[in-house]
């Protein structure tokens, strides 16, 4: 659900849970490329960023609790 219709269905987020779901191969770790892993890490911590970004931008400016 997106950040703005639980804000409509809920009136405000008071936990987020930053869940990316991107695993690349499945193959034994001595042969996972490189490229591969470099993404997975991409993936993960970018949307991580983004979505608390853009939970906590609306937050900060409403002034919610810390």
């Amino acid at each position: 659900m997106s950040s703005p219709r639980c804000r409509e269905k809920f009136g405000r987020i008071d936990i987020l849970v930053n869940n990316a779901g991107h695993y690349g191969p499945v193959v034994p770790v001595e042969d996972y490329p490189l490229a591969d892993f470099d993404k997975v890490i991409a993936v993960h911590l970018r949307a991580a960023f983004l979505l608390s970004k853009l939970v906590l931008a609306r937050d900060v400016r409403c002034g919610s609790p810390e």
